[in-house]
């Protein structure tokens, strides 16, 4: 399945998934939005697993997927503004027991305490998984 749409923020974006869970790809682009882009894009990802959706192969694991990625640039500059990426095998995880969201929320709550919301506080419990 393939969404490809601008949302009220003005912000143009495309969702796809090959083996992921029937609902994924739509809950995905119906949650994009937030005080910036990087809010945007964690709402999104933040979503599946909070919806107990996700990687269909890792399912039975009880895990949404095995990795979790999160890259903002700047527009500006090109800078990096946000960089979070989760391995598993990284983070010492053994793939069927590891979450990989739970440390995505934990570093990019991380980051949001030290770059703030320029007009609201956007927080997502590290809890907020089925677990």
């Amino acid at each position: 399945e393939d969404i490809q749409q601008m949302n009220r923020s003005s912000y143009s974006f495309a969702v796809q998934g090959n083996v992921v869970d029937q609902d994924l790809v739509s809950t995905v682009a119906s949650s994009f939005g937030g005080c910036d882009l990087a809010d945007a894009l964690f709402s999104a990802l933040n979503s599946a697993p909070s919806a107990n959706l996700g990687d269909v192969r890792c399912k039975g694991d009880g895990v949404a997927g095995t990795v979790a990625f999160l890259h903002v640039e700047s527009i500006q500059n090109a800078d990096t503004v946000l960089h979070i990426d989760i391995q598993f095998k990284e983070e010492g995880g053994d793939g069927a027991t590891f979450d990989p969201f739970v440390s995505l929320r934990q570093k990019y709550n991380a980051w949001r305490d030290q770059y703030p919301c320029p007009n609201e506080a956007h927080k997502f419990s590290t809890n907020q998984c089925r677990r």
